[in-house]
């Protein structure tokens, strides 16, 4: 899997600190989704920018919208001054769902909490994708199609000398940029995890320009030394649906992985498309609603 090493590298983001939300005194918020019923896990990062934001995966549409319309959310909607005109009926999904909650914090003292923007919003995963050594969801979180690699039995290597740090990878720091340029992308952020994850999203105005990514020449080149899939990527998804949401992660390690010739301990590429609900002031998570 060496081309996996011209592709993935997030050093953008390698000077964002966290802890995230619990910095900005959110703390029971990510409490209160950890211990949600229903909630298979959670990432709490910080977005390149100041942005803060907690990805929450739930079991079914059922167990997500009872914590967002539960008196957590509620009761923090209601300190933010955020109308009933605001909030977004959910619409009807299958299987597990991720609630993004989002949060800008503000320099204006007379913000509601201080917030600049505040959303909760749910996504949906969708066919396709990889993951060695682990993904950003949890691995309770079935996804069709999604080809998980074996990770190496060879035993990891230390850098040589002089190789102290973990390099960057050769591609690393046009990935952002060469998503940004791909025709149909909307916008990418970038963000560090409490977990270690570094990662980058990245919204696509629909199915066509989603694959034309995802089957293009540095995406592509490293799916071909994987396995088959057994599903085509977005396979469910129809070409109207809008937008999707492409979210690649790694986590850097001391040693080499023999595989991935670098040193990391973890790559993933997942895909998925909004799913309508939840509510938001001052704009969602995704781009052009700051």
């Amino acid at each position: 899997m060496k081309a996996t090493t011209t592709i993935f590298a997030l050093a953008a983001v390698a000077a964002v600190t966290v802890p995230s939300a619990k910095a900005q005194g959110l703390d029971f918020f990510v409490s209160a989704m950890k211990s949600a019923p229903g909630c298979l896990g959670l990432e709490n990062a910080k977005v390149q920018g100041g942005r803060l934001a907690l990805f929450g995966w739930f079991e079914s549409a059922a167990s997500a919208d009872a914590f967002i319309q539960g008196p957590i959310c509620q009761g923090m909607r209601q300190l933010a001054k955020i109308p009933e005109t605001a909030v977004v009926k959910p619409t009807p999904v299958k299987g597990p769902v991720l609630v993004i909650a989002s949060f800008t914090p503000s320099k204006n003292p007379q913000e509601p909490m201080g917030l600049a923007q505040l959303a909760l919003e749910r996504m949906t995963p969708v066919t396709g994708g990889f993951a060695y050594g682990g993904r950003f969801a949890p691995e309770t979180v079935k996804v069709p199609g999604l080809i998980s690699v074996p990770r190496s039995t060879a035993k990891p290597s230390k850098p040589t000398q002089g190789d102290a740090a973990p390099k960057p990878l050769p591609r690393g720091n046009t990935m952002i940029a060469d998503l940004q340029k791909s025709p149909g992308c909307l916008g990418v952020a970038a963000m560090q995890c409490e977990s270690g994850k570094l990662v980058i999203v990245a919204w696509f105005a629909d199915k066509k320009a989603t694959l034309a990514w995802y089957n293009g020449a540095a995406h592509g080149e490293m799916m071909a030394q994987m396995a088959p899939p057994t599903r085509p990527p977005l396979a469910e998804v129809s070409a109207d649906t809008k937008p999707i949401v492409v979210i690649a992660t790694i986590t850097n390690a001391k040693e080499v992985d023999p595989t991935l010739g670098m040193a990391l301990s973890q790559i993933s590429v997942e895909l998925y498309t909004t799913a309508p609900g939840g509510f938001a002031r001052g704009g969602g998570f995704g781009p052009g609603k700051k």
